[in-house]
């Protein structure tokens, strides 16, 4: 015969069950502010980063780092700006940002599965900094050249940022038109105000800003700071 669940069984059960709920309640909405605010994880899918970021690394990205962007609307509130040489996790322009209620749907199940899981098809992506607005910006050979608004000449991408990394430039099929976007060169491009050049490490198979031009700031999610996975190559950018 079943025992009937007494009164006082029935009130305790509610209160753990409750005190559950709000555990994860507080959880995930600590979880949502230091994603939004603070710092999120990423991992790395695609080989448009090689040699400095490969398929399987994992990073941390400071969300923060150009402004504060409010969860809803997805508006930021600046309050800097990216430098040359920075790695920068980004939405490329022909991504469709999700509405709030996808953003959050999202970011609920990001919480339920480490990360690992996630309903926003419009993954971003991570690529270089390279110029900045009022720079100008050419490519030769897959080196990219910049030309800030002080100076007279161009300096390369290195010289500019002060940072040093390596590229992957494969060399082109006999025959190739120069003239391609995959070709390694680029005729000269002028930044406007609030426009950023980015491109990828991996030259020639990269989307980068060669193909779809400069971006704004808001599709910057935030700065790449430490690959912290495979923990036997650790960095900071």
């Amino acid at each position: 015969m079943k025992r009937q669940e007494s009164y006082q069984d029935h009130r305790q059960r509610r209160r753990k069950i409750g005190r559950i709920v709000r555990a994860l309640l507080i959880a995930f909405l600590v979880f949502q502010l230091i994603v939004t605010f603070f710092v999120r994880t990423y991992s790395v899918g695609s080989a448009s980063m090689a040699p400095s970021l490969v398929p399987g690394d994992r990073v941390l990205v400071l969300s923060s780092a150009f402004g504060i962007r409010e969860p809803f609307s997805g508006a930021r509130l600046a309050f800097g700006q990216p430098q040359r040489g920075d790695l920068v996790l980004m939405y490329e322009p022909s991504k469709t940002k999700a509405g709030w209620f996808v953003r959050f749907l999202d970011s609920a199940m990001r919480f339920v599965s480490t990360q690992q899981l996630g309903l926003d098809s419009a993954k971003p992506v991570i690529r270089r900094v390279i110029a900045l607005p009022g720079d100008t910006v050419r490519m030769d050979a897959f080196v990219l050249y910049v030309r800030s608004p002080s100076s007279g000449h161009f300096l390369t991408e290195y010289e500019v940022s002060g940072k040093a990394y390596n590229l992957t430039a494969k060399g082109l099929p006999e025959g190739w038109d120069t003239s391609l976007p995959l070709s390694g060169s680029m005729q000269e491009m002028l930044l406007s105000e609030g426009q950023y050049f980015v491109a990828g490490d991996n030259r020639p198979a990269c989307s980068d800003s060669r193909f779809y031009g400069p971006i704004s700031l808001d599709r910057i999610v935030g700065r790449v700071a430490l690959r912290y996975w495979p923990f036997t190559k650790p960095s900071a950018f």
